[in-house]
């Protein structure tokens, strides 16, 4: 009985965590070249979206071969998920981010409560309100439906590209393996008994 009453405040325990981590929507992204350019670079990186402060942190490397970066953009949503093109969702404040090479690293943290940090047609797409384009920015990202754009000057229309993918939340995964191993627990204890 004490190791059931154990496990189920660590059960309890691991929920509160999960619960209060859950604002933070985490992405990875690999960026390639986007066809029919071969610009011959590639990129990667993490995007995270956190629903109670409402900032997004990006965190990309990058390694150009033609040309050098001069913006990255975000765009969605696309029609389908990881496929297609759609129209610019953040912008402009990706501009501070580069540092005119063909080989680096940009971050930075972007405060979505101001309407200046999304494209003007996307934040008046969403009722030019800042939550509904914030909502709108992660749905589409939690869907696969949203991609980073780096520019370079060997192509200005872009030259690679990587759709952002939700990392899946690791605490679900420790609670339902916990309590499956409740269950086995109470189960051997009592045999007869059914779950």
């Amino acid at each position: 009985m004490k190791i059931l009453k154990s496990l189920a405040i660590l059960s309890a325990l691991l929920f509160t965590a999960a619960s209060s981590q859950a604002t933070l929507c985490v992405y990875t992204v690999n960026l390639s070249d986007i066809p029919p350019n071969i610009s011959g670079g590639v990129g990667d990186g993490t995007f995270t979206l956190n629903d109670v402060t409402f900032e997004m942190i990006s965190d990309v490397h990058f390694s150009l071969v033609s040309g050098i970066m001069t913006g990255a953009m975000l765009f969605g949503p696309t029609a389908i998920p990881y496929t297609g093109t759609a129209s610019t969702a953040v912008g402009s404040p990706f501009t501070s981010f580069t540092n005119n090479s063909s080989i680096g690293r940009f971050t930075g943290t972007l405060d979505m409560t101001q309407a200046g940090n999304y494209d003007p047609s996307f934040l008046a797409a969403n009722g030019g309100n800042t939550a509904a384009a914030f909502a709108a920015l992660k749905a589409a990202a939690n869907s696969g439906k949203t991609y980073i754009d780096i520019k370079t000057t060997a192509y200005p229309g872009g030259a690679i590209r990587g759709f952002l993918t939700p990392v899946p939340e690791p605490t679900s995964a420790c609670l339902l393996a916990i309590g499956a191993g409740m269950g086995l627990m109470r189960r051997r204890r009592n045999p007869t008994q059914s779950i």
